[in-house]
């Protein structure tokens, strides 16, 4: 009876191992199988991680570009703004110079020296210098010619009085300039008018230019001296 017992749990054993030998040949054919999936998904996800990384290269360098590109309009704009900048200047400057031009003018022209030489011409008769000019400080000889003369005082100091040195007693001489009045600033200007038959035939007037005693001449046919 026991020997007849063996055989059967010898044939189940066996059964059992090879059963069992298949089975784990199974699970390995099952992993073998997986592993070109698992091989597949780390491809893609390489490729993904690739492609993440251009990506970013990518953004990277458009974002160095725009930069770059930021940069260059900066620039540009720096230098559209330093030449709108020295444009200004360069029209402030312009402006500057046109309105001291201007000033200079305007004192120019408030000056007796432009009044009188703008006013006054050759053949204009007593009564029209007397009505422009009122009366003469003056009114004596040429010690030259003897010709008929009148002076006229532009002062800018107050009570300031000039008195020829050649006046002679009734035949005073209206010949000299204040020179010395006129350097100093008291005397703003002096003319001389001389006349022939009741009209001027020659004036001369004299100004201060800069600390210097200026001349300004005009003869019996128009001709000017400065």
């Amino acid at each position: 009876m026991k020997k007849q017992m063996r055989k059967p749990f010898y044939l189940l054993a066996m059964s059992a191992i090879i059963l069992t030998a298949c089975a784990n040949e199974k699970d390995t054919m099952e992993d073998k199988e997986t592993i070109p999936v698992n091989t597949e998904q780390s491809v893609e996800e390489n490729n993904t991680d690739a492609e993440q990384e251009m990506t970013e290269d990518e953004a990277m360098n458009e974002e160095q570009e725009t930069e770059e590109g930021t940069d260059l309009n900066s620039d540009e704009n720096m230098e559209e703004d330093m030449t709108t900048e020295d444009s200004m200047e360069e029209n402030t400057l312009d402006d500057t110079l046109e309105d001291l031009a201007n000033e200079e003018v305007a004192d120019e022209e408030n000056t007796p020296f432009y009044f009188l030489k703008n006013s006054l011409w050759i053949g204009m008769t007593e009564e029209e210098v007397t009505t422009l000019l009122s009366d003469p400080n003056a009114i004596g000889k040429d010690a030259m010619n003897d010709t008929d003369t009148w002076r006229y005082d532009f002062t800018l100091t107050e009570g300031y009085t000039y008195t020829d040195p050649l006046v002679d007693g009734e035949n005073q001489v209206v010949d000299t300039v204040d020179t010395e009045g006129i350097m100093n600033g008291d005397m703003e200007a002096q003319l001389f008018v001389k006349w022939n038959e009741g009209a001027i035939s020659t004036f001369t007037i004299y100004y201060n230019n800069n600390g210097e005693v200026k001349e300004y001449r005009v003869f019996e046919d128009g001709t000017v001296k400065e």
